[in-house]
């Protein structure tokens, strides 16, 4: 049995490590595994096992790490050192193999996740005790995060939903510019027999109408819970995005506005910007992760990598500090001391041995890497509407123009007497850098990677291409036929 066990593939391992834990098919149960014999009859173990849900998104092969890093890192608004700790270097020059560790770690833990989720999801309904709006609100969390996470896997190991049809030589599938090439295997269910589990793939569509159910389902089914966990803003705050990837504007524009106009958030002043990114739950955060010195993942947070007293690996490039006026609260900055990470002087970059750094992760209470993970902040809302609305024409809740400058007005910049779509674009780049977003920005809107001479990897990579994406695990395709690989990476 063991020996079988060795060639199973990640997404079976993921499935049904909750369900199996005799000595003969896993030797040691899986860490924040929640035997079925314990979970399945009471609302307090289903709860428990949310905590564990919460815990494997902090996992350092997602959201605790490596799946915000990626997005910056394949971008251009990050720069890895020449002299670096050899962490994301393949991401970096886009030298990733199909026998990436990085793509495999990510695929298995972000399914373990689903499962779970889908383990909540089906028993939720089957247990008496708590109340009926505590049992509501637990199956709406599951639903939301369940989209979260289909949402996350579609975008690292797909190609974008609006890839146009002449793109048919970089991905499997019949691309048609709505989703019709190869996604992800969508997995709502819980299956009791993994040796004969073997999911396809998806098409991107596909998965997209699955994320939308899920969210369109469980935002009736919530409350609010508190930026630590999810509730029916910060899923609406994801179907908002959803819709912007889709080019569903109206969609879009309506969800964002339903998130700023829900009282619950404002927008950071001026003088409190700088500093909060050393708090927890600032008024602009509508979702983020929280750590503590015993749950951090210490040298393995993401802070590390930016801070000059952990790794340091990752500077900041020319392109995106060109990009800010000098009166931008956002381009604060100061000399520092090597390895000694960011001065005491509140700014947003600091210069160290000719390289500058973000100060977005500096630490609490001058821990390297103790910072909360930010999944959604009220700027993106602002930020996602005002493109929505300049690409519609349309002008719901705002126009572009207004909401460009309620940021900019909050972060000392100069307001705008026009706004074309790049003015919106920079702005997502000066508000949300290195926090998740940028490859994504570049392929959603068909546009190519640029990086100069100033870069490690000076890069282009033009848009169609299959370099964009993950290669799916070669773990999982030497155990399922059903699965094809992407392209580029046979």
């Amino acid at each position: 049995m063991k020996n079988i066990v060795k060639k199973f593939s990640l997404l079976l391992l993921a499935t049904f490590t909750i369900f199996w834990s005799c000595d003969d098919f896993i030797e040691k149960e899986p860490y924040f595994a929640t035997p079925i014999d314990n979970a399945v009859g009471s609302y307090e173990n289903l709860q428990i096992a949310m905590t564990a849900v919460y815990n494997h998104l902090t996992d350092l092969n997602y959201l605790g790490k490596r799946f915000i890093l990626s997005a910056d890192i394949r971008g251009d608004d990050s720069n890895l050192n020449v002299e670096n700790s050899n962490r994301m270097t393949s991401q970096y020059d886009y030298s990733m193999t199909s026998g990436s560790r990085d793509a495999r770690n990510a695929w298995g833990i972000m399914y373990r996740v689903v499962n779970q989720l889908n383990f909540i999801i089906t028993n939720i309904d089957l247990v008496e005790d708590g109340t009926q709006e505590e049992r509501d609100h637990l199956k709406g969390e599951a639903l939301a995060l369940r989209a979260m996470v289909h949402f996350d896997i579609v975008r690292l190991f797909a190609q974008t939903y609006s890839l146009p049809s002449s793109a048919s030589d970089v991905v499997v599938g019949t691309p048609d510019g709505n989703g019709g090439h190869g996604g992800v295997p969508v997995i709502t269910s819980v299956t009791d027999d993994p040796f004969t589990f073997f999911p396809s793939r998806s098409t991107v569509k596909e998965v997209y109408d699955q994320v939308l159910s899920d969210l369109n389902a469980s935002i009736p089914l919530m409350g609010e819970n508190g930026p630590n966990y999810m509730g029916a803003n910060a899923a609406t705050a994801i179907r908002a995005r959803v819709k912007l990837y889709k080019q569903d504007w109206a969609g879009a524009a309506e969800d964002a506005t339903a998130v700023i106009n829900s009282g619950n958030y404002s927008l950071l002043e001026p003088g409190d910007y700088i500093g909060s990114w050393a708090k927890e739950n600032t008024v602009e955060s509508i979702f983020e992760l929280a750590l503590n010195k015993v749950t951090y993942l210490g040298t393995t947070a993401l802070g590390y990598m930016y801070d000059t007293r952990g790794y340091g690996d990752i500077n900041v490039s020319n392109a995106l500090l060109a990009l800010y006026e000098a009166e931008d609260i956002r381009a604060t900055k100061a000399e520092g001391e090597p390895d000694n990470g960011p001065p005491t002087t509140p700014v947003m970059f600091y210069e160290t041995n000719g390289f500058t750094y973000t100060n977005k992760f500096p630490g609490r209470d001058g821990t390297a890497g103790l910072d909360n993970v930010r999944l959604l902040r009220l700027s993106e809302m602002y930020l996602i509407r005002a493109e929505a609305n300049f690409e519609a024409g349309s002008s719901i809740g705002a126009t572009p123009l207004e909401d460009i400058n309620s940021i900019r007005g909050k972060r000392n910049a100069s307001l705008f007497t026009t706004i074309t779509a790049t003015d919106i674009q920079e702005e997502r780049r000066r508000e949300l850098c290195f926090e998740g977003h940028r490859i994504y920005d570049i392929t959603r809107r068909g546009e190519d990677l640029v990086r100069g001479d100033d870069y490690w990897a000076a890069k282009t990579v033009t848009f169609p291409n299959t370099d964009f994406i993950y290669p799916i695990p070669d773990a999982e395709l030497d155990v399922n036929e059903n699965l094809e690989q992407n392209i580029g990476y046979e």
